[in-house]
């Protein structure tokens, strides 16, 4: 790994976060049309929440990002 370029390695590490990043957006926009069927005021709902839940789940992995090194069995492993 420490003799390969750069460039093949930000690839081969940034892939996958690309193509589930990819995943998650067509999802929304798929759940986005059938949703808009339903109607304007079920359409703008959704406008609303979308934008709540990415900031829980925003707060909550940088809660568990945080906190994951304060574990007595993180302290235990890192002497």
């Amino acid at each position: 790994m420490g003799q390969d370029p750069v460039w093949n390695l930000l690839l081969r590490f940034s892939l996958p976060a690309m193509i589930s990043m990819t995943v998650a957006s067509s999802y929304n926009l798929v759940d986005a049309i059938f949703i808009g069927r339903l109607g304007p005021t079920a359409l703008a709902a959704m406008g609303v929440a979308f934008p709540l839940t990415l900031s829980f789940v925003a707060i909550f992995s940088a809660s568990c990002v945080l906190y994951s090194g304060h574990s007595p069995l993180s302290f235990k492993t890192s002497r």
